[in-house]
């Protein structure tokens, strides 16, 4: 199964649970990697904290995928609600990722939301 075909079979509300556990597997891996790199995309714009309302919307997304892939229906309002609360869990950390984001991009112009890319990658990804 390609990224591209997980993701075609996501919008189109494919049924999942006709797949085994390995198929499912590989099909949320497609997800995340996928919002892995859009999230690198949101982290390149070079204005400071831009991120925050572009990742966002890509992590929450995310959350829905997987949750659809596993058989558990999301609406919108549940995907954010689960990735907030993720988020409260995770709150100093993902607090000072933000930070370092932001200062990267104002120490550095341009070039700092580059040198977190490979960051932010894995930080999504994990």
């Amino acid at each position: 199964m390609s990224v591209f075909k997980t993701l075609e079979d996501l919008f189109k509300g494919r049924d999942f649970s006709k797949l085994d556990d390995a198929g499912r597997d590989r099909a949320a891996k497609d997800i995340v990697t996928t919002a892995a790199f859009a999230s690198c995309a949101a982290v390149a714009a070079p204005v400071p904290l831009s991120d925050l309302w572009l990742a966002t919307p890509v992590h929450v997304a995310m959350v829905l995928g997987v949750g659809h892939v596993y058989g558990r229906k999301l609406n919108r309002s549940q995907g954010v609600q689960l990735f907030t609360e993720l988020a409260a869990a995770a709150g100093a950390s993902m607090a000072a990722r933000r930070l370092g984001i932001a200062l990267a991009k104002v120490i550095v112009p341009v070039v700092g939301g580059w040198i977190m890319l490979p960051y932010v990658f894995s930080v999504t990804w994990a």
